[in-house]
């Protein structure tokens, strides 16, 4: 088969895989059917953001592990696992892996592949475990060490782009907080770059150096970021129900 093919279904795999792991009842409060567990299985994995209950109120600890894990795996990519596991046993990555890799990966060439790999797990860990760090001031003063979960959970959903959340109204209830308001919003930006972005900035740190993709990228996420924060101030300067009584900054910054 096929590279795009063969990573289709190693993905549809683990989307059953993690589905009957929500539907065990270790996973949930018993009001999780198998429908609703390979839903959000599959949202989790595809870090689409959508579900059919409530993350926090239904599922137990270790459902919201399996769900983060889902994440994590959706989002850096599932052959990125596979070959830093097949590298730390010290097996050879041979070439129809590395093929499955270029795919996931979004890649033309099979070169630094690995590299490219272990860059990838670093990134994401090092801006992971800063913004849970950074969200644990705010949730164990609030929830005790529980509070120190959810800063996990939230830190991985906010840097895959993922929309998951342990709270029924999300994190609406922090929306004049300023940790929440700069945090969750710098961990979308970096993961929305994307590993190759932030991975080139740190390793050459000049605007000169960096790669036109890199610079296409930052530059139209600043504009972007800043023409979508001006058109909100200025179509909701005088809404009183768009965020309460939020001055027109913080409005910018829930954006």
């Amino acid at each position: 088969m096929p590279p795009p093919a063969l990573l289709s279904l190693y993905y549809l795999a683990f989307i059953v895989l993690g589905a009957i792991l929500l539907w065990l009842p270790i996973s949930h409060h018993g009001d999780i059917g198998l429908g609703e567990a390979l839903f959000t299985s599959t949202s989790a994995v595809t870090v689409t953001g959508l579900v059919l209950a409530d993350t926090g109120a239904a599922f137990t600890g270790f459902g919201q592990a399996v769900i983060a894990g889902l994440i994590q795996l959706g989002g850096l990519g599932l052959m990125t696992f596979a070959v830093l596991l097949l590298g730390a046993l010290g097996i050879p990555i041979g070439m129809p892996q590395r093929l499955i890799l270029r795919e996931d990966l979004n890649q033309t060439s099979l070169s630094n592949l690995s590299y490219i790999a272990r860059m990838i797990l670093i990134i994401a860990v090092a801006c992971e475990a800063v913004g849970a760090a950074l969200l644990a001031l705010v949730f164990v003063p609030e929830f005790g060490w529980a509070g120190l979960w959810e800063a996990i959970f939230h830190s991985i959903s906010a840097f895959n782009n993922a929309g998951f959340a342990l709270h029924p109204d999300s994190l609406s209830k922090w929306v004049g907080n300023p940790i929440i308001n700069l945090v969750i919003p710098a961990l979308f930006i970096l993961g929305g770059l994307g590993f190759i972005v932030v991975g080139d900035v740190y390793r050459t740190r000049d605007w000169r150096k960096l790669t036109l993709h890199s610079k296409l990228m930052l530059v139209g996420t600043a504009l972007l970021i800043t023409w979508g924060s001006v058109m909100f101030g200025l179509l909701e300067w005088g809404n009183p129900e768009t965020l309460g009584s939020l001055n027109v900054v913080e409005k910018f910054w829930v954006v």
